[in-house]
């Protein structure tokens, strides 16, 4: 007879306890709490029992094995997972209940774990604790190498790096365990290490998986990549850890895509920042921004930053220096691609890699790559494996197959694209098939790669090829269900076809649902679609092949040229104009998309009845246009977007169309009205109407639409109200209300059974109490009623709620007790909320329950992970105590907040950000270890945050504007990246910041009562920024610093020495108004450091700059004992040189800085030379102000010069190739006392010309040949007799007063933009034409105390 369960249970512990020889490994109960479950692919969970592994050898067979140590998890998590397993049906081993009578414990054991499908091993404090457990561990790991279990770890209340490094908490237990065991004689060391490496594999496993989150998708049919693999990483293992661009070269289909992804996986891991920028040849047609804001938004998690080019490039360049970057520019074909995304060596920060691939070796070339791969086809053997991977779906072909596969593969030649193609075609068919198509290759030249892809073009039918040709020539990148549309219309059978296209490796599907192909192939079908396709796009910036074109005149197309077009389905066309009679021409029309459509419809016979899909957005047309009287014929459509039609007041012609599925009118902002008739497209799944701001009422009819899924009404500010009918939208899923002026939602609401998201925030006028029934909708996920200011209270919610967003003006919210689904809660502007009510008693047990009845604290269900309250001025205390599961917690602008209480009960919480909270005092955060960042601002009060020291997972700290803090403790964290303390004034030390050697960024701006900064000996530090630390008199440890990239301690006025890193990675320095600073040690060691400021250092006398050939900014103006400048000759990179004021300063030698932009040597009165300067090819701006020493300037040669200040150049006498500066626009030479004649540009752009007081100046050469000049200045040119102006007539201001001399002025009659004339003074000017519409100021007398002005119009001369 069998024994009983009890006793079996009873036996197992007692065998347990006796094979460990240990009492504390017996197994007794603690509840406890799950941290992360790592893996989510719950494989073979749902199988029933029945459907075990039947061939186990011994014992029985399990679908789940959970290896646990009870003394943790038994009678808490363990128990739970063990139930909640077994009631879904899933047959799982709990090792103290599953062994049946007679069975040996350890054998049956570990074949429970051989025969088990899936080991959950739950990893506890004392896991490391128990033989047992360990042993488990170690079969489990074996199982999962050798026979390729599943193995899902969950880490219950430690951390997956305690784990793998035996540290912490479990490392603690661990470790003393391990003391015992090798004290007694009889204990195989061995076994230790098994125990260490399981644990270590076990956390490698997870650290696999979150690799792959961050991987590209790349095939699996890989062959022939690893040694190319091997080649490249070793050229991207620099020692020296700097920025690395890496090209990769080849022909089209060689693979290039593929093996960059296959790198760019490879290095994933290493890189917090990553961007793959795919297909750029096709996708930079959107614009060079487009990409340049993915690029941003990868990097930096921020859309939509810049609007063109240039702002892009302004962006990258500057914001992205600290930033370590993975970055990959998949197919360029233009150098300037390459320099809009990234730049050159100086826009990442080092150990950056920036991997780019190209068809063209020469792109690679003039990007500056630093190493350059060229990639070579297949050789036979690996292309008969690739071949056969895609043709048989294993490595070899079958043997019957044998001698054909190798005919193939001979013909095709080793490119991988070919080969993936042509095996794709021939999986599946006869040996005759295969044979005709060998033929077809053996016509082919070798190098003919599209021509051996055209042969899987020709094998498809008339509806895939017509397919295949639309997306190759005009949708790629389209969203499919809109393709679909057209397809369906033409009965193509898009579903199937283009699952035969995907299957074939012509087409893919992207994340988006977007239409994809390879560059190769869509070359192929914009050839083949010059002939074959029925599709025009004649929109101005299409580039891309376009199938069929008709010529264009202007803006217009006459019906002749459409002619011979009459089988046309797919037609773009951008602000056209339509002219005559079209008959025969667009009969079978599918697709016609047709922004900017103009008001003027001069066409007949326009027969669009076949239509499926229109497109009409920023279209001047209304409800009158004419065009509608065609287009209502069709009858079919299902897709109509009038979105930005501006001009639209209704919708009267919406009913003909009874079979819409998408309605689109997103920005009509004249659209008052939405007609009745709408009820009758019962087949619509979405109607769109943001920011139709006129509309003010929705039709009741609105609710015949059984379909519809998605209603969205944003920003439609005239609307008060939704109709009742709307609980008739049985299928809704989605309704946006947001920034709406909707009163209240009605009642019938609560019908929408389906509704997952109800969008209203910013509806400023919803008021009163929201609908009782809101309580039935079981399927709504996310709710948000954010800044509704006049909203009184919400009912009660529905349970299935994950996301809810609240602005209401109770004291309190709704019941919440009952959301146990709720993951993110906000709070916002809840001016008089005080509570938030009851509690779910889950959460209760472990709480007292008078501290949750606080009138004046916040509290919310237990499952929550985000909460963010912000603006809730009444709330003095967040209580997060229950919040067990809370990941982020968000406090923000709460004026009277005193506390957070609870953050030690907090065990998952990563991020806390309390801002703006000015009476909160103190932060106490006792046991928050697991922090991950940390945001404290502007709080004024905050004095103190307890325990900071003790968050050793520390990522980010930023402690800005708290001004009441006089000290800061820092854990001893390894993962502690960056410290922030901008404007904390009091705050005088900080604690820790030598131990934090994985620091990358520390800012101390302006935090003036810090004396000393005693920095990480041997740390990462990239980043210093201590500008105005007024006290700061030292810098310890900076000299150890290698990482180091960025230093800024501007305004630090008492350091008197620095000692810069002997790595000489620097590549900012900046140390304006270090006035006490007289030694820089190092400097000369700085071989990367490419922007220098020196600014107001007046106790520098000499710079060395011999090995900063990287240097492009040189910024030390007000050095006025600076007197030599070494090395200066050999800055061939310098773009920025600015001396300004540097007096000591007697000679400049640019002989090599050939790059020089802007030059500024103001007040520099000893410089007397400028070498070179003729030289500097590129340079646009020169500033020579007051530099009175110099006698002579030579320009540069290359006439790039578009600046030129000389004023106060009292003994210059010759400007050397002006003449030559087309580029000038601007030239200021007042004060020169000897320049005696200016040979100007004869064509140029200059357009102010400043020369007053110039007393020598006698004659300005080529001064009416200026035809942009705008501003001359001639005043108190007392050698100046005859001016003869430009003939362009743009000048808008002259100024000659005191010219004594001046005689004549020619061609002032024809000046008709001139709008001030200043000639006081000028006594020997005879006559002036008449000037009218002006101010002009003359030489004058006074007559009766009034101004008289004769011959012109009168005005006052005050402002003179």
């Amino acid at each position: 007879m069998a024994e009983s369960e009890a006793e079996l249970h009873r036996r197992i512990k007692k065998r347990k306890t006796n094979a460990s020889g240990n009492a504390e490994d017996v197994d007794t109960g603690a509840s406890g709490l799950v941290t992360v479950l790592t893996e989510t692919n719950f494989v073979g969970f749902g199988s029933s029992p029945a459907e075990t592994n039947n061939n186990a050898s011994t014992g029985n067979c399990y679908e789940v094995f959970l290896s646990f140590r009870g003394l943790d998890t038994r009678h808490g998590f363990t128990d739970h997972l063990y139930h909640g397993l077994f009631t879904a049906g899933i047959d799982t081993f709990r090792d103290d209940d599953e062994l049946r009578q007679g069975e040996n414990i350890k054998p049956e054991l570990l074949a429970a774990i051989r025969n088990s499908k899936i080991s959950i091993p739950i990893l506890s404090v004392n896991y490391g604790t128990s033989s047992w457990c360990l042993d488990e561990l170690v079969q489990i790991m074996e199982c999962k190498n050798n026979n390729k279990q599943i193995v899902l770890p969950i880490f219950y209340k430690v951390k997956p790096a305690d784990v793998r490094y035996q540290k912490g908490n479990f490392g603690d237990a661990f470790h003393e365990r391990e003391r015992r065991l090798v004290e007694r004689p009889s204990f195989d060391p061995a076994i230790l290490e098994k125990w260490k490496q399981a644990l270590l594999e076990v956390v490698r496993k997870v650290l696999n998986e979150l690799k792959k989150k961050f991987e590209l998708i790349i095939s699996e049919n890989l062959v022939g990549i690893d040694n190319h693999v091997k080649n490249v990483m070793e050229l991207l293992d620099d020692k020296s850890h700097a920025l690395l661009f890496v090209g990769i070269h080849g022909m089209g289909g060689i693979g290039k895509t593929t093996f960059a992804k296959t790198i760019y996986n490879k290095l994933s891991n290493q890189f917090e920042h990553r961007s793959f920028i795919a297909d750029i040849r096709e996708s930079w047609k959107r614009g060079a921004h487009d990409l340049q804001n993915q690029l941003i938004f990868d990097i930096s998690n921020q859309k939509n930053e810049v609007c063109n080019k240039d702002e892009g490039i302004n962006f990258i360049s500057s914001r992205f220096k600290d930033r370590k970057v993975l970055l990959l520019l998949d197919d360029v074909d233009n150098v300037d691609q390459v320099k809009c995304l990234a730049g050159n060596h100086d826009w990442f920060s080092l150990g950056s890699r920036i991997i780019i691939t190209a068809r063209n070796k020469r792109i690679l070339d003039l990007a500056g790559v630093d190493h350059n791969y060229g990639l070579t086809e297949l050789d036979p053997d690996q292309s008969l494996i690739l071949f056969s991977k895609h043709a048989f779906r294993k490595d070899f072909p079958p043997s019957e197959f044998e001698g054909l596969t190798r005919e193939v593969v001979s013909t095709a030649g080793g490119l991988p694209l070919s080969l993936e193609v042509l095996g794709s075609l021939c999986c599946g068919r006869e040996s005759k098939e295969w044979r005709d198509m060998i033929k077809k290759l053996e016509k082919v030249p070798r190098k003919e790669v599209q021509e051996k892809l055209r042969i899987s073009y020709d094998a498809l039918d008339y509806g895939q090829k017509q397919i295949f040709l639309d997306i190759a020539c005009l949708l790629i990148g389209i969203d499919r269900r809109i393709a679909f549309y057209m397809w369906d219309a033409c009965d193509f059978f898009p579903g199937e076809n283009i699952e035969v296209l995907i299957f074939m490796s012509l087409i893919k599907i992207g994340d988006d649902l977007e239409l994809r192909m390879h560059d190769q192939l869509r070359d192929l079908g914009r050839v083949i679609g010059t002939d074959k396709i029925e599709a025009i796009d004649l929109s101005k910036d299409n580039t891309a092949g376009s199938g069929k074109t008709a010529k264009q005149d202007g803006d217009i197309y006459t019906a002749k040229q459409f002619k011979n077009l009459t089988n046309l389905r797919f037609l773009y066309m951008k602000g056209t104009h339509l002219r005559g009679d079209f008959e025969d021409s667009m009969e079978e029309l599918r697709w016609l998309r047709w922004p900017n459509c103009p008001v003027n419809f001069e066409v007949n016979n326009f027969h669009i009845e076949q239509l499926a899909v229109i497109e009409l957005p920023f279209g001047e047309i209304n409800e009158k246009w004419e065009g509608w009287s065609f287009f209502m014929m069709a009858e079919k459509l299902q897709y109509l977007d009038l979105s930005n039609c501006e001009s639209l007041e209704n919708t009267d012609f919406l009913s003909a169309f009874k079979k819409l599925e998408v309605l689109i009118l997103n920005g009509c902002k004249r659209l008052k009205q939405i007609e009745a008739s709408i009820g009758d497209m019962e087949a619509l799944l979405r109607l769109e109407l943001c920011r139709c701001v006129s509309l003010t009422v929705l039709p009741a009819e609105i609710g015949k639409l059984k379909a519809l899924e998605q209603l969205l009404l944003r920003d439609t500010r005239s609307l008060s109200a939704l109709p009742d009918s709307i609980g008739s939208l049985e299928n809704l899923e989605i309704l946006e209300i947001s920034q709406s002026h909707i009163r209240e939602l009605p009642n019938s609401i609560g019908r929408l059974r389906k509704l997952r998201e109800l969008h209203a925030c910013y509806c400023i006028n919803l008021n009163g109490e929201m609908a009782e029934s809101m309580c039935n909708l079981s399927s709504l996920r996310h709710l948000d009623f954010l800044c509704c200011f006049k909203l009184q209270s919400l009912s009660d919610l529905p349970s299935s709620l994950t996301n809810l967003g609240i602005t209401c003006r109770t004291q309190k919210l709704p019941r919440l007790s009952h959301l146990t689904h709720l993951k993110e809660l906000r709070v916002y502007s809840c001016n008089s909320l005080e509570c938030i009510q009851v509690l779910p008693s889950t959460c209760s047990q472990s709480t007292d329950l008078e501290e949750s009845k606080s009138p004046q604290s916040l509290n919310t269900p237990f499952k929550l992970e985000i909460l963010k309250v912000r603006g809730c001025y009444s709330i003095k205390t967040v209580d997060v105590s229950r919040f067990i599961h809370l990941m982020i917690l968000y406090v923000e602008q709460c004026h009277n907040l005193l506390e957070v209480q609870g953050l030690d009960k907090s065990i998952y919480l990563e991020s806390l950000t309390v801002t703006y909270c000015n009476s909160i005092e103190r932060l106490d955060l006792r046991k928050f270890e697991d922090m991950k960042k940390l945001n404290v601002e502007g709080c004024d009060k905050l004095a103190e945050i307890q325990d900071l020291d003790r968050s050793e997972y520390l990522e980010s700290s930023d402690f800005k504007l708290c001004t009441s803090s006089e000290r800061l403790d820092l854990p001893k964290c390894r993962r502690l990246k960056e410290v922030n303390t901008r404007h904390c004034k009091n705050l005088a030390k900080i604690e820790g910041l030598d131990g934090l050697e994985y620091l990358e960024r520390l800012d101390i701006y302006q935090c003036t009562s810090i004396e000393r900064l005693d920095l990480p000996k041997f740390g990462r530090l990239k980043e210093l920024d201590a500008e105005e630390c007024k006290k700061l008199v030292e810098i310890q440890g900076l000299d150890g610093l290698e990482y180091l990239e960025r230093l800024n301690i501007e305004g630090c006025t008492l350091i008197e020495r620095l000692d810069l890193p002997k790595s000489g990675r620097l590549k900012e320095l900046k140390l304006k108004g270090c006035v006490n600073l007289a030694e820089i040690q190092g400097l000369n060691r700085s071989e990367y450091l490419q922007m220098l400021h020196i600014r107001w250092c007046t106790s520098i006398e000499r710079l060395d700059l011999l090995k900063f050939r990287r240097l492009k900014e040189l910024i030390a103006e007000g050095c006025e004992n600076l007197a030599e400048i070494q090395g200066l000759d050999r800055s061939e990179y310098l773009e920025r040189l600015d001396i300004t004021w540097c007096t000591s300063m007697g000679r400049l030698d640019l002989s090599k800085s050939g790059k020089l932009k802007e030059l500024k040597v103001g007040g520099c009165k000893n410089l007397v030379e400028i070498q070179g300067l003729d030289r500097s090819e590129y340079l646009e701006s020169l500033d020579i102000i007051g530099c009175t020493s110099i006698e002579r300037l030579d320009l540069p040669k290359s006439g790039s010069l578009k600046k030129l200040t000389a004023g106060g150049c009292k003994n210059l006498a010759e400007i050397q190739g002006l003449d030559r500066s087309e580029f000038l626009e601007r030239l200021d030479i007042s004060k020169c006392t000897s320049i005696g004649r200016l040979d100007l540009p004869k064509s140029g752009s200059l357009k102010i010309l400043n020369a007053c007081s110039c007393k020598k100046l006698a004659e300005i050469q080529s001064l009416e040949r200026l035809e942009y000049l705008e501003i001359l200045d001639i005043s108190r040119c007392t050698s100046i007799e005859r001016l003869l102006l430009p003939k362009s007539r743009s000048l808008k201001k002259l100024k000659a007063r005191d010219c004594e001399n001046l005689i004549e002025i020619q061609g002032l009659d024809r000046l008709e933009f001139l709008e001030e004339l200043n000639i006081i003074g000028c006594k020997s000017l005879k006559t002036i034409p008449e000037l009218s519409g002006m101010r002009i100021y003359r030489y004058h007398e006074i007559t009766d105390g009034k101004t008289r002005a004769l011959g012109l119009d009168y005005m006052d001369d005050s402002d003179e």
